[in-house]
C-alpha cells in the first residue's frame, strides 16, 4: 500500500532542528487529514523515533500529546520494537482517551512535546515519523503515515563547578534570618522544576494548557471503553510495517 492510498494523510510540522538533552521540552504538531467522505474513527497517531545504530532507549525520552477535549497534556508510553525503533502510542492507556474523531474531509492538528529530559542522554541523528492507526476493538488497521522529521540531539550543557558560600561574619554557618524568603522562586517547597534554559517546561499531566489557535475542525472523543494496551499498537505497527517493507 503507498501512501496516496491511506485514508488519512499525515504530517509532521514546525519540528525544531535540535534537542538538547537535560533541556527542556520542544513542541511540534502532527497534522492529520480525513481524506474520505466518510469519518474516521478511533484514530490514533504512533509516532516513532529511529537513531542512529538504533540505539536511542525509550527511557531517554519524554513525549506528550495535547488532548483538547480535556484540555489536558497526556503522556505518551515509549516502547521499543524488535527493529530497535522507539514507538509510543497517543491515546494507548486508561485515563479516558480512546482516539481522534476525525470527520469527512476534515484536518485536525495534534500538539506534541517532545524531550529528552537525561543527561546522560548520548547524542545522536533521529529520523522521526507519524504512523496512523485505527483501533478496531482488540486489534486496528493502519491507515497513515507521515513524512520523516530529522532532528539531533545534542549532549547535555557542561555544568559549572560547584561552588561553596562565603561564611557569615560570625562564623555561623546558618542562614541569618532576614524576614524574607530564602527561596527566590517562592515555592515553598524549595523545588524549582522545569526551569531548563532551552525548551518548554513540562507540565503536570492534569494541568491546564496554555490556549493557542483552535483545530479546523471540532473533534470527537470515543467514550472511555477500559484500558487500551500501548503494547497493542505497538504490535500492530510492527506488522503492518514489516509487511509494507521491500523484500
Amino acid at each position: 500500500m503507498g501512501a496516496a492510498e491511506f485514508p488519512v494523510a499525515a504530517r509532521i510540522v514546525e519540528g525544531p532542528a535540535q534537542y538538547r538533552a537535560g533541556a527542556g521540552a520542544h513542541e511540534f504538531s502532527v497534522e492529520l487529514t480525513n481524506t474520505t467522505a466518510e469519518p474516521c474513527l478511533n484514530i490514533h497517531p504512533v509516532l516513532v523515533l529511529t537513531g542512529q545504530g538504533r540505539a536511542l532507549t525509550p527511557d531517554r525520552i519524554r513525549m506528550e500529546f495535547l488532548d483538547t477535549g480535556v484540555q489536558i497534556w497526556r503522556p505518551v508510553t515509549i516502547e521499543k520494537t524488535e527493529q530497535g525503533e522507539a514507538v509510543g502510542a497517543f491515546g494507548a492507556g486508561a485515563g479516558g482517551f480512546a482516539g481522534l474523531s476525525l470527520p469527512a474531509r476534515g484536518t485536525f492538528t495534534v500538539r506534541v512535546r517532545l524531550g529528552f529530559p537525561d543527561r546522560a542522554t548520548a547524542p545522536d541523528a533521529v529520523v522521526a515519523n507519524a504512523a496512523v492507526v485505527q483501533r478496531r476493538g482488540a486489534d486496528g488497521d493502519w491507515v497513515g503515515e507521515s513524512n520523516d522529521y530529522r532532528f539531533s540531539i545534542l549532549a547535555a550543557e557542561p555544568t559549572g563547578p560547584a561552588t561553596q558560600p562565603d561564611s557569615p561574619p560570625d562564623g555561623n554557618s546558618e542562614t541569618q534570618s532576614t524576614g524574607a524568603s530564602a527561596n527566590p522562586s517562592g515555592n515553598a517547597s524549595g523545588d524549582v522544576s522545569g526551569t531548563e534554559d532551552t525548551g518548554t517546561t513540562w507540565q503536570n499531566g492534569h494541568e491546564l494548557a496554555a490556549t493557542g489557535a483552535g483545530p479546523r475542525y471540532a473533534i470527537g472523543l470515543a467514550a472511555a471503553g477500559g484500558a487500551l494496551l500501548a503494547g497493542s499498537l505497538v504490535l500492530l505497527f510492527g506488522r503492518r510495517r514489516l509487511r509494507s517493507r521491500p523484500r
